[in-house]
C-alpha cells in the first residue's frame, strides 16, 4: 500500500502563504510567487533610464576633455618647435649684423669727422661690400657725433639728413643698451620700413664719435616666417620679433591694424618684465 497524498484542502494544520507550496501530482515542493513590490520596480527603471541618458553625455564629455588637452599638447609642441626655429635664424642674423657693425666700427678706426668725409667714396664702396650681400640688410650708414650723416652704402655722394633726434642715436650716445635695436621707423632716404642695428663710433680720443648703423628690413623676417607657416597667411599661428619693452620689430601673417607693441598687460608682457629667457602660456581670443 502507498502512504496517502497530502492534501493542502484536508489539512488540519492551517496553510502558511510563507511556506513552501507542494505540487499535488508527485508531492514536488515549490516556492510560492513572491508578491509584486511596483514602486521598487518603478525606482529601477527610472535609475536605468537616468543611467541611459547620462552615460553616454558622460563618455562623450570625458572623451572631448581627453582630446581637448591631446589637441593643446599638441599644438604646445609644434609651437615651441617652431620658436626654436626662429629663435635660431634671428640669434643668427643679430649676431652676424653686430659683426658687421664691428667691422665697420674698425674700418673708421682712427678717423675723424673730417676725415670721413675725405674719404666718402672709398668708404661707400667698402660699406657696399660690407653690406650689399645680404638680403636682409638695407643699408650700412655712418653717422657724426651731431647725428649727421657721412657715408653709406646705398648712396653717394650722401644726402643731407640728420638723425640727431631719433631715440636710437640719443639712445645709444647715453649709453642705453636697449637703443642698439631701434623700434620700426621709416628710413630718412629710401622711404623703407625698417629698424636699425647701431654701435657706438668712438671719435680718436675716446669720446663719442658718432654711430654706425645696418638698417634691417622687417620683411626679410615676414618672408621667412611665411615660408616657415606653408606659405599660408590664414594660418592660426603668429610669429613676432619683440623688444623687451614691447615693440613689435617684425610679425606674420599681417593684419591692417596690426598694432606697434604688444599689450603691457598681456602674457608675453608680463614675461618679459620678469626677464625671463623663455616662457609659454597659453592665450585665449
Amino acid at each position: 500500500m502507498t502512504p496517502d497524498r497530502f492534501d493542502p484542502l484536508e489539512s488540519p494544520e492551517p496553510y502558511d502563504a510563507g511556506c513552501l507550496a507542494v505540487d499535488p501530482q508527485d508531492g514536488t515542493p515549490f516556492p510560492a510567487l513572491p508578491e509584486h513590490n511596483f514602486h521598487v520596480r518603478r525606482m529601477t527603471l527610472i535609475a536605468l533610464l537616468v543611467a541611459a541618458l547620462v552615460l553616454p553625455f558622460l563618455y562623450v564629455g570625458i572623451m572631448a576633455y581627453s582630446d581637448l588637452r591631446a589637441c593643446i599638447a599638441d599644438a604646445t609642441d609644434v609651437t615651441l618647435r617652431t620658436v626654436r626655429v626662429t629663435e635660431e635664424h634671428a640669434l643668427k642674423v643679430f649676431d652676424m649684423n653686430e659683426t658687421l657693425d664691428a667691422r665697420v666700427v674698425e674700418l673708421t678706426d682712427d678717423l675723424d669727422d673730417n676725415d670721413i668725409r675725405a674719404h666718402e667714396a672709398e668708404i661707400h664702396e667698402k660699406l657696399r661690400s660690407i653690406g650689399g650681400g645680404y638680403p636682409q640688410v638695407a643699408a650700412v650708414s655712418i653717422f657724426g657725433h651731431d647725428g649727421s650723416l657721412f657715408a653709406s652704402s646705398c648712396f653717394y655722394p650722401v644726402p643731407a639728413v640728420s638723425i640727431a633726434t631719433r631715440d636710437d642715436f640719443t639712445g645709444i650716445r647715453s649709453g642705453q643698451s636697449l637703443e642698439n635695436v631701434s623700434k620700426v621707423m621709416t628710413g630718412h632716404v629710401a622711404g623703407e620700413q625698417l629698424f636699425n642695428m647701431g654701435l657706438r663710433r668712438p671719435a680718436p680720443d675716446g669720446s663719442f664719435g658718432g654711430m654706425v648703423s645696418v638698417a634691417l628690413r622687417p620683411s626679410y623676417f615676414e618672408a621667412f616666417y611665411r615660408e616657415l607657416l606653408g606659405g599660408n597667411d590664414l594660418t592660426p599661428m603668429r610669429m613676432n620679433i619683440v623688444r623687451t619693452n614691447g615693440p613689435i620689430l617684425a610679425h606674420f601673417p599681417r593684419s591692417p591694424h596690426e598694432p606697434a607693441a604688444i599689450s603691457p598687460h598681456s602674457a608675453v608682457a608680463e614675461a618679459l618684465g620678469e626677464g625671463r629667457r623663455a616662457a609659454s602660456c597659453c592665450v585665449r581670443r
